[in-house]
């Protein structure tokens, strides 16, 4: 795909974490909650990972798996700021299966926004 259609895509993904977001802050229902956050969690892992793939597009590079995107963040670390690709490091490894798999809560869920997040502003 090309640069706009994966910014199109990470806009979606972001629009929809961010909903989802306001819902789990409003939220009383504990099941609720955790539905809320899981759903947040998935499109923000998404969105950021589609801003990444904007920007390799703009290389004509292209990821097929989780593998070969971190490969190509690293071999192409000065595309990204270093706190972005440390983001991505602790996301690609850890956060997103604890996160947006297993509900987990607190900073884990904080960093993976923060990952979307910190692309959006960063990858246009």
């Amino acid at each position: 795909m090309d640069k706009n259609i994966h910014l199109l895509v990470a806009k979606a993904h972001l629009g929809i974490a961010e909903e989802m977001h306001e819902k789990l802050k409003q939220e009383k229902d504990n099941d609720a909650k955790v539905a809320f956050r899981t759903a947040a969690a998935q499109n923000y892992f998404y969105a950021g990972i589609s801003f990444m793939e904007a920007k390799l597009a703009e290389s004509n590079l292209h990821s097929y798996s989780h593998e070969n995107r971190a490969r190509l963040a690293v071999e192409n670390a000065s595309k990204f700021s270093k706190e972005l690709r440390e983001l991505f490091d602790l996301v690609d490894r850890n956060l997103r299966n604890a996160v947006a798999y297993r509900a987990q809560n607190g900073k884990k869920y904080e960093m993976l926004r923060k990952f979307a997040i910190l692309a959006s502003e960063e990858i246009r």
